[in-house]
């Protein structure tokens, strides 16, 4: 896998989206205790919990090709897919049954052949 790999969906986004571009929320643990009588914490668990990765143009040299613009766009239907970040990427690995979260927005440029994107894809609940 390339560094900066990202592909959704089967679509390989090259060129590549920079580190700068994709940004995540959430992801942490929300902590349950068991308390006793007297107060004292007898133990902690918690469960990940989904995260967001919002991916934006840094800038409007950042841009997409419009094939895989078309690709992205045909996804915000609703079915699920996989995200694949590479290892320069904050969240790296593999991750199945992402949905889009809101629109996405894919604003053109004055060449036809690209789009400068703003998107936010929803990463299940890991266990």
């Amino acid at each position: 896998m390339k560094r900066y790999q990202l592909t959704i969906g089967g679509v390989e986004l090259n060129p590549t989206v920079p580190p700068q571009a994709v940004r995540r929320t959430g992801g942490g643990r929300s902590v349950m205790e068991a308390v006793s009588i007297n107060g004292t914490v007898m133990h902690t668990r918690g469960h990940r919990t989904a995260r967001r990765i919002q991916i934006t143009s840094p800038g409007p040299e950042w841009v997409l090709l419009s094939d895989q613009v078309a690709a992205l766009q045909a996804l915000t239907a609703g079915a699920a897919f996989t995200v694949t970040f590479g290892e320069g990427y904050e969240t790296a690995g593999t991750f199945t049954g992402c949905l889009f979260d809101g629109d996405a927005v894919f604003e053109p440029k004055r060449q036809s052949a690209y789009a400068n994107y703003n998107f936010t894809i929803y990463i299940p609940q890991e266990a």
